[in-house]
Parts: C-alpha cells; structure tokens; sequence
C-alpha cells in the first residue's frame, strides 16, 4: 500500500434543493463537515481500484484533466483536490445564510450518497481549512514536502 499524506479538510458545499425558484431557501443552505482524507496520485488510485478489482485498468478520467500524476484535477477552469475519505471526523453542519439550522427543517433537501469507493473530487473553492491529523506519525517538514510534492509533480 502507497502512503500519502493525509489531511482534515473542513468542506463547505451547496445543498441540492428542490423545488426550482419557488422554494425560498434555494442557493442559501450548505453543509459544513471535517472529513480525514489521503490526498490522491494517479499510482494511489490505480492501488485502491485493484485491491476492489485485481481486473481494473486506469483509463482516461470521464471529467477534468489531471495536472501531472498529483491530486489536482482541473475541470472548466475550476481546480479539484481529488482524494480519498478515510472518515468523517466531525458531524454535518447545516447552515442557512450561515446560521445553523436542522436538517430536518430544510425544505426540499435531498440526501445526495457518498461514493462506495471513496474517492472524491472537493473543488478547491469549497474547502475552508486544512489542518494536521493529531496522530501525525512524521515530521511537520516531512509532511510539507509531501504535499508540496503532490501539487507541483
């Protein structure tokens, strides 16, 4: 197994609504999570995908180009930090013009599920912070190489 670097990511997404214009709080919700992730190399994934399916065959990607062999994708102009979910290490979130709110009182929200394999795609726009996991087993330097690394190969 290849190790990368992990990271805590705070992630803060638009909530998918129903109900078109005529549902008044369209555009306005988002959640807001802590999520614990590897961050994703070409060689990582093609690991990942063959411990699920020893057949698998990296092919191009269906969306977005990879920049080099690291974990950006860019996509529409926009730039991506693909990676892999190891947990989600705090609860959701729910705000509504930035004040919390129960999931239970927003209306027209649709649960969207989480990818089986769990690599995901966070666009760059929506990550609000980045720290260091607690039991980080290398050197503070170690670890910015790496990820220094990742971006620039």
């Amino acid at each position: 197994m290849l190790n990368q670097p992990e990271l805590i990511l705070t992630v803060e997404t638009q909530c998918r609504l129903s109900g078109g214009k005529k549902n008044d709080m369209l555009n306005r919700v988002t959640k807001r999570y802590d999520v614990l992730v590897e961050l994703s190399k070409k060689a990582l994934y093609e690991s990942r995908m063959k411990e699920i399916d020893p057949s698998f065959n990296i092919s191009e990607r269906k969306w977005g180009k990879r920049i080099e062999s690291g974990c950006m994708i860019e996509h529409k102009g926009s730039k991506y930090i693909e990676c892999f979910i190891k947990e989600l290490t705090t609860g959701v979130t729910y705000l509504l013009d930035g004040n919390t709110i129960n999931k239970e009182d927003i209306i027209g929200f649709k649960e969207t599920p989480r990818n089986d394999v769990g690599l995901v795609c966070y666009k760059v726009n929506n990550i609000r912070g980045m720290k260091l996991p607690p039991k980080l087993k290398f050197s503070l330097m170690g670890f910015v190489r790496k990820v220094i690394n990742l971006f620039v190969k």
